[in-house]
């Protein structure tokens, strides 16, 4: 089984392109590893800011994006 960690920080100490920067470079990296499994170690800022991005962008849905 391939598996993909990520940390998903907020980038919010730059401003909302450091977050953007953030969102693209982990929605690239799931997206060219292709993992069968993803997991992302947030704190509660990242998740309700960042990670909602991060999927959206990444195109996860259904069963990948289960909490």
């Amino acid at each position: 089984m391939k598996a993909l960690v990520v940390s998903v920080g907020t980038g919010s100490r730059l401003g909302m392109q450091a977050a953007e920067s953030v969102v693209s470079a982990i929605a690239q990296s799931v997206r060219h590893h292709n993992p069968e499994r993803g997991f992302f170690v947030v704190s509660r800022q990242s998740k309700e800011r960042t990670l909602p991005l991060v999927v959206g962008k990444a195109g996860l849905t259904g069963e990948s994006t289960r909490q």
